[in-house]
């Protein structure tokens, strides 16, 4: 491929993201590998958009967090835009999790590390508003990265869910997967806040626990429907290996009003590390058997010293 973007080169493309075609590219003046998205031609071409998304870029190059995908720049070439962020090198959550549940603690490690990147954006007034596993990395070392904070007016699956709340007809919707994890006041076209981004993390975890996403049908439409008035059952009546005490932690994140919610993502990320730090959560099939082995063992050395306290009184 042999095109550059300012000092970036692009190496291959990666596929098609929020935004429009994604690069993987090279930056030939810090030596490093970056992501470079192309910006779609409608908003590129619009002065007003194209104005408040180089604001909003700005305010993104001053945010950092280990959990966060870095936002370094954005280029604009002639008619075309591009924003350079991160390249992150893992698989993005959804793939790692394929329909499957992982552990419990796991889960609750990942959701407070997405939490903690969020609860930094927020208190830079960034929301992200398009939290879904597709728009979290877990990198090669297990850390979560999340992706695309404060996009969500610019991206296509963002203006789509937009749609949603004005009445669009059902071939404009997003796909049911999409709105999965659509919070019920961005479904209704009410005012969103950090709690909405909350509520989108709470059934994050809930798929991370059960391997189902709780609200998630076959349509569009029933999907929204289900966001706003199905109560999915709890994770542990999903999936017994999950901890009881998961299940009120969950509930709360997914409560259909903002103040039913935790009052802010750092709340909530306290609550998320003390799920991750409950020993109980930590126990896992490999300790369990260890611990039966161990109890077996106990219980045979407890026979064999009876025995050899019998055979001692019987000589």
């Amino acid at each position: 491929m042999d095109r550059t973007v300012g000092p970036y080169r692009f190496l291959e493309r990666i596929g098609e993201g929020g935004l429009g075609e994604v690069y993987r590219a090279r930056d030939t003046k810090l030596g490093r590998t970056v992501v470079v998205k192309c910006v779609p031609a409608e908003i590129a071409r619009s002065e007003g958009t194209r104005a408040r998304l180089a604001t909003v870029a700005a305010t993104l190059t001053r945010l950092s967090h280990p959990h966060l995908a870095e936002f370094y720049e954005l280029v604009e070439e002639g008619d075309e835009v591009f924003l350079i962020s991160e390249h992150v090198d893992g698989e993005s959550l959804g793939q790692v999790l394929a329909g499957r549940p992982i552990n419990p603690r796991r889960a609750a490690e990942l959701a407070a590390q997405i939490a903690d990147a969020l609860a930094e954006a927020h208190g830079a007034g960034v929301l992200h508003l398009d939290l879904r596993p597709d728009t979290i990395m877990v990198t090669r070392k297990g850390r979560a990265k999340v992706l695309d904070t404060g996009l969500s007016d610019f991206t296509r699956s963002g203006m789509r869910r937009r749609a949603v709340a004005s009445g669009a007809a059902a071939a404009q919707l997003p796909d049911a997967r999409s709105l999965s994890y659509v919070s019920p006041e961005q479904a209704l076209g009410e005012d969103e806040d950090a709690r909405s981004d909350l509520f989108s993390l709470g059934a994050i975890l809930y798929e991370m626990l059960t391997g189902d996403a709780p609200f998630r049908q076959h349509d569009a439409s029933d999907t929204v429907l289900s966001v706003l008035r199905t109560t999915p059952p709890t994770p542990s009546e999903r999936n017994p290996a999950v901890p009881r005490y998961y299940d009120a932690v969950v509930g709360r994140m997914l409560a259909k009003t903002l103040h039913g919610r935790y009052d802010s993502m750092k709340t909530a990320a306290a609550a998320l590390h003390s799920l991750a730090n409950r020993r109980e959560a930590s126990v896992t099939p490999v300790s369990q058997r260890a611990r039966r082995r161990w109890l077996i063992l106990l219980a045979a050395a407890v026979a064999l010293t009876i025995l050899a306290i019998l055979f001692w009184f019987s000589t």
